[in-house]
């Protein structure tokens, strides 16, 4: 199936160029100009960061994320991503999948839950999310200029973003090449099932919930990382 582009300034203005390179692109891929470009980079950078968490395990999320406590974990996780995002001043857009601002922490908990719930009605039992394969390469993901954008801006709105600092810390983990990433399970759910078989043996969580609050026992500080210079204009891609 195509994709479809959207291109815009960041000042939100058409502008010769702006409708030149729209009308290039779009003899190729069907394309759009958008006057609210920050709102569609945020929106398809909470399914990025969504492909990050999917890719925890070399699993579908039907299967990883099935139990109703994991799936708290990914409402509390879409949360902290879409509270940075508004607060920056993003104007989220409905994406296919789902509305980014049904996850904004604003609404009840049951909203975003039901909305989480209704998204899941569309995963494909043998879809893998995000760079999974890239990590099991060895290949260095886009983590720094998309997760960790996200806890970088919080810092900056004083948002707190635990569950995306732990994320960001997983993947660093693993395009260190610290812990193997080439097996079915998620190698930090097999090194804590190492060090503590008792706790694995005895929980009922799922493989994702394991996984996440597991994270939670590290100590390590992420690394600061600079922010890099956004361009003119900006070409985003949509599903």
């Amino acid at each position: 199936m195509r994709g479809h582009l959207y291109v815009g300034h960041l000042h939100g203005k058409k502008t010769p160029q702006l409708e030149r390179l729209n009308a290039l692109l779009d003899s190729v891929i069907p394309s759009e100009i958008s006057d609210n470009i920050t709102g569609v980079l945020w929106s398809k950078l909470t399914y990025t960061c969504l492909g990050y968490f999917g890719s925890l395990a070399d699993a579908a999320l039907i299967t990883t994320c099935s139990g109703n406590a994991d799936r708290h974990v990914l409402v509390d996780f879409f949360a902290e991503v879409v509270a940075v995002g508004k607060a920056a001043g993003a104007r989220f857009i409905p994406l296919a999948e789902y509305n980014p601002l049904d996850f904004h922490p604003s609404n009840p908990f049951e909203k975003r839950l039901a909305a989480v719930n209704e998204m899941a009605k569309g995963w494909n039992p043998n879809d893998r999310k995000g760079p999974l394969r890239q990590l099991q390469k060895g290949i260095k993901t886009e983590v720094d200029y998309t997760l960790a954008h996200v806890v970088r801006e919080g810092e900056k709105l004083k948002i707190s973003t635990p569950l995306c600092r732990k994320l960001l810390d997983m993947i660093h983990e693993l395009e260190a090449g610290s812990e193997s990433s080439h097996n079915k399970t998620t190698p930090n759910l097999q090194l804590r099932q190492k060090h503590e078989p008792d706790f694995y043996k005895e929980s009922k969580r799922s493989m994702r919930q394991c996984i996440l609050w597991a994270s939670f026992f590290r100590s390590s500080m992420l690394s600061s990382l600079e922010t890099a210079e956004s361009p003119s204009v900006s070409i985003v891609s949509t599903q």
